[in-house]
């Protein structure tokens, strides 16, 4: 599921624009093959992915604990 949230993102953003702002990318951010337009977007973008999937983590763990009450 998280995979595919990720790459629904990279479809649906502009090509050859920043993930988090849109802003149009800079001649060498495009040549490096960078997806922001700064550093500091790479790392708000990386920050809430982060927090996305350690959400997901939480909710799955609490559901197997729950199952395994249910079974027990």
């Amino acid at each position: 599921m998280f995979i595919r949230m990720v790459a629904e993102i990279e479809r649906i953003a502009k090509p050859g624009a920043c993930l988090v702002c849109q802003r149009e990318l800079g001649f060498f951010r495009k040549l490096t093959k960078h997806r922001f337009c700064t550093d500091e977007h790479e790392q708000q973008y990386m920050a809430e992915l982060k927090e996305v999937a350690l959400g997901r983590l939480r909710s799955a763990g609490s559901r197997i604990t729950r199952d395994d009450k249910l079974h027990a």
